[in-house]
């Protein structure tokens, strides 16, 4: 039997990395204790009550959390202006569906949730989840304005999970998108004019009393649209990855943090000696190596990177 192993060189090693889109970012909020802008053109937030948690990738103080009355505060200036191309992303997470209802604005057992706007009324801009009693165990992903139209898109949720949001508005055409996919796609004809001389607000709104009834992590704002396949290249970069816990089989779920075999779509972490049995192979989006990591290919085994 020939064994070919793929052994760590250095403290972590990264094959094929998947990133987020840096060209057109205008503002990065990764949300380390803090609501500093990331992304070099200082758009820094100020904190109003909201809290830091524990972030989708299980890192403490790397989200921060909401409740009625919290926000933060971007103050507006030319680096945020936003034209005809947009593009928006956040890592979100509900801890209840209650919130603001949006018939009168008052506490309720379901509302909208504020993930980020910008201006108010008829020519705002924002993006939000609303829950509704009329769609229990759902959320429906809301973004776009009054006067250039709303996009919508129902979707099964599940109390404390996180979830990947996108929205791209390009060429009089306003995207969604849910954990790397496009779910929903309709024309639009967005006037910026309004919100171009407005805070930024996350969490919650300037005028009404919206807020994000749980935690945000690692949002961005591009001023160009991007594309479909950098959302997914996004989502697949940020998402928490499965890691190894024990030594042995790839193919054994007990190996595994999830539980499950890794497929193409995940990022793994090894740690530990993992084999890969002769003449089968083992997938993932890419593979990191941790201190004492390594994955050993048995005859005719494969290790197969997505990216």
């Amino acid at each position: 039997m020939i064994r070919l192993s793929i052994v760590l060189l250095s403290l972590l090693t990264t094959l094929s990395f998947a990133q987020a889109p840096l060209t057109g970012l205008i503002a990065y909020y990764p949300f380390t204790n803090n609501a500093n802008d990331a992304s070099g053109t200082n758009n820094n937030g100020v904190v109003y009550g909201a809290t830091p948690v524990d972030g989708q990738n299980g890192l403490a103080n790397s989200a921060y959390r909401f409740a009625d009355g919290n926000k933060i505060i971007v103050a507006n200036n030319t680096s945020l202006k936003i034209t005809n191309e947009f593009s928006f992303s956040a890592w979100v997470r509900l801890r209840s569906f209650a919130g603001r209802n949006n018939t009168d604005g008052s506490l309720s057992s379901y509302g909208t949730h504020a993930i980020f706007a910008k201006d108010c009324d008829q020519g705002w801009f924002s993006c939000t989840l609303i829950t509704d009693s009329k769609t229990p165990n759902t959320v429906i992903l809301s973004s776009g304005n009054w006067l250039g139209g709303w996009q919508y898109y129902y979707f099964t949720y599940t109390v404390g999970n996180w979830v990947h949001v996108a929205i791209v508005n390009k060429n009089n055409r306003l995207e969604q998108y849910i954990n790397g996919k496009m779910v929903s796609a309709s024309f639009s004809n967005i006037d910026f004019t309004q919100v171009n001389s407005a805070n930024l607000y996350i969490g919650g709104m300037a005028c009404w009393p919206y807020f994000f009834n749980g935690d945000l992590d690692e949002m961005r704002f591009y001023n160009r649209g991007i594309t479909e396949s950098e959302v997914a290249a996004m989502y697949e970069f940020e998402k928490k990855p499965i890691f190894s816990i024990n030594h042995g089989n790839w193919n054994d779920t007990s190996v595994w943090s999830c539980n499950c075999v890794p497929t193409s779509t995940d990022v793994v972490q090894v740690s530990h000696s993992i084999s890969v049995p002769a003449k089968t192979a083992a997938y993932a989006w890419n593979v990191q190596y941790n201190l004492n990591g390594q994955v050993a290919l048995e005859s005719d085994a494969r290790l197969i990177l997505s990216k």
